[in-house]
């Protein structure tokens, strides 16, 4: 791993094989499926414009009914693998606020009927290549506005195409937001038996990770998301 760690060094990360935190630090967000047993595989730890934030690559073993409408136990189908990050903000929330994609609206509301989203509802962000792609959920549409303004829309965009998941979703809690992207392959992987490490390898990584760090900058501007 050491293309990893020379990569990390060189947008000013540290890399650890494992990673630095557990996926269980964002469970507070329910951004994730419901999941029996986790797996990290790798992490990055930094600061970037004078606030923390930790990513780590994980795998996920999601767990579903036998039947949809019975009350049979949990069993384990697929495993999930994907990125979360998590990032400390300096202000403190007093809503939740989060966003998924328009396409799994119902999947992720389904997901949900413990009732963790019973007093969240959609926000119009008056932006309609943004609310093409991506759905906001609030407990309070009025901050939520003041966070998704149109400069991190637009860099949500982006992180989108940058990191093609399929499954992209924030959210904005207390004083943290964390981000999950669900994936078919490793993210940030340099080289395997099927494609060796090239410049074009360690370019998309290097790609990804920067994507990740726009994200945070322009959030910093953003003095109602606490990062200002």
């Amino acid at each position: 791993h050491i293309f990893m760690y020379v990569m990390a060094r060189s947008v000013g990360l540290r890399y650890r094989r494992g990673g630095f935190m557990s996926l269980a630090a964002i469970n507070t967000h329910h951004i994730l499926p419901p999941y029996s047993r986790f797996e990290v595989e790798e992490g990055f730890q930094g600061s970037w414009r004078g606030f923390s934030f930790d990513c780590i690559d994980f795998n996920i073993m999601p767990v579903r009914r036998l039947w949809a409408h019975d009350t049979w136990p949990y069993v384990d189908w697929f495993g999930v693998r994907g990125i979360a990050l998590r990032v400390e903000l300096n202000k403190t929330l007093d809503h939740h606020t989060v966003l998924i994609p328009t396409s799994a609206v119902k999947t992720f509301l389904r997901r949900h009927l413990s009732g963790h989203f019973t007093s969240h509802t959609p926000v119009n962000l008056v932006y309609n290549r943004f609310q093409r792609h991506y759905t906001v959920l609030s407990t309070n549409p009025v901050e939520a506005r003041y966070v998704f303004d149109p400069a991190v829309m637009e860099r949500v965009i982006k992180l989108g195409r940058v990191l093609r998941s399929e499954r992209l979703e924030i959210s904005f809690r207390d004083r943290e937001m964390a981000l999950t992207a669900l994936y078919s392959r490793n993210l940030f992987e340099i080289g395997h038996l099927l494609e060796p490490v090239s410049v074009l390898t360690i370019e998309r990584a290097l790609a990804e990770i920067q994507s990740l760090q726009a994200l945070i900058e322009t959030l910093e501007l953003n003095p109602h998301a606490g990062l200002g």
